[in-house]
Parts: structure tokens; sequence; C-alpha cells
């Protein structure tokens, strides 16, 4: 292995095997005064329950992974977490992850620290609460395209 610029050739291929990007919709003005009379309006498709299936099952993959995976942090901790039942002394930092994350500080991480948890156990606690607020996300979302339909 070569610590060295990948080759351009490389890089190519690389570039070439990117998601490809998504709509920007904020050109479809441009768009449309570029292709009169072609229609710019965002299509809106219900998945399938084959779709809604297979992530369902991914999601539950995910789940697993952070609850029964390796860490230091013991799976019951890490279930209690991914359910939204945070233990004593995780329950404000685990809060203020679960509401987006933007308010927790470095003296919260330092507290949780100085408490005794070690920087992998905070992580794992951060992974744990995200999955939970991502599952209550996707539910709330899930209820709002029904009763749209």
């Amino acid at each position: 292995m070569t610590n060295g610029p990948a080759p351009q050739h490389r890089r190519q291929d690389l570039a070439r095997k990117s998601p490809p990007a998504g709509p920007d919709l904020g050109a479809t003005d441009s768009a449309s005064a570029a292709f009169p009379g072609a229609s710019c309006e965002v299509v809106r498709r219900e998945p399938s329950g084959l779709a809604a299936a297979g992530r369902d099952r991914r999601f539950q993959e995910l789940v697993a992974a952070v609850v029964h995976g390796p860490g230091v942090l013991p799976p019951r901790v890490r279930e209690s977490l991914v359910g939204g039942a945070a233990p004593e002394g995780l329950t404000a930092f685990a809060a203020k992850v679960a509401d987006g994350g933007l308010t927790v500080t470095d003296d919260d991480v330092a507290a949780l620290l100085a408490a005794g948890y070690s920087e992998d156990a905070v992580f794992e606690c951060v992974v744990a609460v995200a999955v939970a607020a991502a599952s209550a996300r996707l539910r709330i979302v899930e209820r709002l395209l029904a009763a749209s339909s």
C-alpha cells in the first residue's frame, strides 16, 4: 500500500463510482428557461411495501448492532438508550442529544468523563440516542404519509 496520492486513473474510477447528485430543486427556474414546456414538478412516490419492509429490516439490523455489538457500555444500557429511557447519570445528556444535539457542550461531556464514563462510552451513548431519535422521526413521517394518502 502506498502513502502517496492515488494515480490519476484511480481517482477517476472513484469519481465514477460516486452516487449521482440529487436533483437541484432550487434550479427549477433555470431548467424551465432552458427547456420551455418541460415539467419541473417534483413527483412524490409512496414507498412500496417491499421497499418499506427492506428499510425496516435494515433499521432493525442497525438497532441490533448498536445494542448488541461490541462496546464499553453494557448492552442493557445501550438498549435502554435506544428505547428512549436513559439510565440515571445519562438522562440530561441523552435528552440534549435526542433534541438534536445542538445544545451539548464541552462541559456536558466533561461532566460525564468526570463521572467515570470513558470517551467511548459517551460516543456509544450519542449513537444509541441518535438511533432512538431517528426511529421516532421515521415513525412520525410514516404516520404523516399514511394520513395524507
